[in-house]
């Protein structure tokens, strides 16, 4: 078991890994970004069909009237 006096802090004042963290932060962000944007993509392809799917059916029951 190591000495806790000896263990050191690391700290983020190193240039380098503080744009890892941020590199890693932004590409987990755009990732979610780009989930939400095709789950809206997704919501709105369902929407239009079955606008024009109750489109077609109210048509369709006034044409065989």
């Amino acid at each position: 078991m190591p000495n806790i006096d000896n263990l050191e802090r690391k700290s983020f004042t190193n240039k380098t890994s503080r744009d890892n963290l941020l590199n890693v932060q932004r590409q987990d962000i755009l990732y979610r970004e780009d989930i939400r944007t095709s789950f809206g993509y997704a919501m709105t392809g369902i929407v239009v069909t079955l606008a024009i799917a109750g489109g077609i059916y109210v048509i369709g029951k006034q044409l065989l009237k």
